[in-house]
């Protein structure tokens, strides 16, 4: 056998027919704005958020306080003087 009848035969190639690409349509303004708002945001809307659920949880459900006590300052100050208290 000669070198050349040893070699694999590679198939022809064939060309493929490439999907069209999409053409992109124009967003009206203010979903373009909209968009901007929820990416920069969202995220810390959602942080907001889950801080309330945890105080609502932590103090009203598992401490059995009333809730419009979550947002008033001496509630707090109270709950960090208990908690950095000397002695």
């Amino acid at each position: 056998m000669t070198q050349e009848q040893a070699k694999p035969t590679q198939p022809a190639k064939t060309k493929t027919a490439k999907p069209k690409a999409k053409k992109k349509t124009a967003r009206p303004r203010w979903m373009k704005i909209t968009g901007a708002l929820l990416k920069y945001l969202g995220i810390p809307l959602l942080f907001v958020v889950c801080l309330y659920v945890g105080l609502y949880i932590g103090y009203v459900k598992l401490g059995d306080q009333p809730a419009h006590e979550i947002f008033e300052w001496s509630t707090w100050r109270h709950m960090y003087d208990l908690v950095f208290a000397e002695g």
